[in-house]
């Protein structure tokens, strides 16, 4: 399976956070979190994935989804 770097996750958040989140957590309650964060308003999901793939980064791999 190919990892993505965070670079390109950072650039998919700024542009797309719904996608980001489930590239990095999957389907599951951050990735609706974060559906609903956009929806409300776009900056708020974009914030929220940034911390995802930053949060996730920092684990060394381990998914902390």
């Amino acid at each position: 399976m190919n990892k993505i770097s965070t670079e390109n996750l950072v650039v998919i958040a700024i542009f797309f956070p719904p996608l980001a989140a489930y590239i990095r957590c999957g389907f599951g309650r951050k990735f609706c979190k974060n559906i609903l964060l956009t929806i409300l308003g776009f900056y708020p999901g974009v914030i929220h994935a940034l911390k995802i793939v930053e949060i996730s980064d920092n684990d060394a791999g381990n998914k902390k989804c």
